[in-house]
Order: structure tokens, then C-alpha cells, then sequence
């Protein structure tokens, strides 16, 4: 991938950055962890922001709503034509959602302000799937 100059710019956190980390508890270690798994980036709605996106074989999805987390899901690794077929309620809050052979394609996340990483990673491992870390859920908490 090609990145563009400012990519190896030295990371200036700001005093208003800090603060929101802060309150959406993720630290400097998760967002360098966060930017090392970059696999892309694109332009934000907000002029002079860049959205970078970080994936590896799970990305997560968030939908915000006046700066909160409304929603999220966990896209798990799938085939492109993969549809969700069932679904199952796992974890206070966790929808599965598994295709038509069985196998979990993704997890809608219903309440995301109240989602911890212990209680997500309870049900990758009962599949066998990679955990996450407090770094991949920091969208999150991060509006």
C-alpha cells in the first residue's frame, strides 16, 4: 500500500486528543497498535481528516450517532458471498451471525458503550476465532 507522506510524521498528541483518549480509556500504546495494523485510509467527511482503516482477518464496524457508539459489528473472516442465514444471541448484548453452513460470519454488538473485550473474546474463543485486544475495540470509545 502506498502511504502518503504524512504517514511517517511523528504522532502529535494534543491536548484535546489526550483528553478524549482519556475518557474513551484507550491509551497511546493502543492507537500505535492500532495505526501498525493500518491497511489503508481514506478521506473523512470532515475536511482535512483522513479515516485509517486497521484490519486483520476480524474488522470492526461502528455507527455513530451525535458522537456516540449507536451500533457496531465485528465482521469475522468470510467468503465474499457469505450471507447471514441465522443468528444467535450469545454475551448480553452479542448477536452471531453465522451463514448458511454454520460457521459465524460476524457479531452485531448491541450495546457497544457497555461491550468489554473479556465478554467478546468468551465467545470468539467458544469458535475458535483470534481474540481482540482493548486496542481493537478503542473506535469504540474513541468519537
Amino acid at each position: 500500500r502506498e502511504w502518503p507522506e504524512w504517514w511517517d510524521w511523528e504522532l502529535e498528541l494534543n491536548p484535546h486528543l489526550l483528553k478524549r483518549m482519556e475518557d474513551r480509556r484507550f491509551t497511546e500504546i493502543d492507537l500505535r497498535q492500532m495505526l501498525e495494523r493500518a491497511s489503508g485510509y481514506h478521506e473523512d467527511v470532515v475536511e482535512g481528516r483522513w479515516v485509517i482503516e486497521t484490519r486483520k482477518n476480524s474488522y470492526l464496524e461502528v455507527t455513530f450517532r451525535h458522537g456516540r457508539p449507536l451500533a457496531a459489528y465485528l465482521y469475522l473472516p468470510r467468503q465474499p458471498a457469505d450471507k447471514s442465514y441465522r443468528t444467535a444471541k450469545a454475551e448480553p448484548g452479542l448477536v452471531i451471525d453465522f451463514n448458511r453452513r454454520g460457521k459465524p460470519i460476524g457479531i452485531e454488538i448491541t450495546a457497544p458503550d457497555k461491550l468489554s473485550a473479556a465478554a467478546l473474546n468468551r465467545v470468539l474463543r467458544r469458535f475458535g476465532l483470534p481474540t481482540v485486544t482493548r486496542a481493537d475495540l478503542a473506535p469504540l470509545r474513541a468519537a
